[in-house]
């Protein structure tokens, strides 16, 4: 199996056509065609969120589209698959960061009933969710 690391992501989604893009295109082929097993991390999902917000300028939709089309990817086993699925969702639905959207959807799976935190936008949302 091998692990993909966050550039090998951005590298798919930025400058495909570079050699490095090629590399990528080929190991994802490998994958969707079953010759190679591949796997991440849920850090690498979430370096993948800020890289596209932070240096990429990408808005909710375009965030939302990409990080969508990357869970799509059925071929890459994903720590916390399930979770972040959810919690991409909960993102487009309502206005709460990838982050936020996470925690809650991670909380409420493991059985939380109350959270601790002093961010009161994410006392609301707990409250609501």
């Amino acid at each position: 199996m091998k692990f993909v690391d966050t550039n090998y992501f951005v590298r798919f989604l930025v400058n495909g056509e570079t050699e490095q893009g090629k590399l990528v295109k080929k190991l994802f082929e490998e994958g969707a065609s079953k010759r190679a097993e591949l796997s991440s991390s849920s850090v690498v999902f979430f370096e993948i969120y800020w890289l596209m917000k932070s240096i990429y300028g990408k808005k909710k939709d375009g965030l939302f589209a990409i990080l969508r089309d990357i869970l799509a990817m059925s071929f890459i086993k994903w720590e916390s698959g399930k979770i972040l699925t959810e919690a991409v969702e909960l993102m487009k639905k309502t206005n709460y960061d990838l982050e936020d959207a996470y925690n809650l959807i991670y909380a409420k799976s493991v059985g939380s009933d109350e959270l601790a935190s002093f961010d009161s936008k994410l006392q609301k949302a707990w409250k609501k969710y």
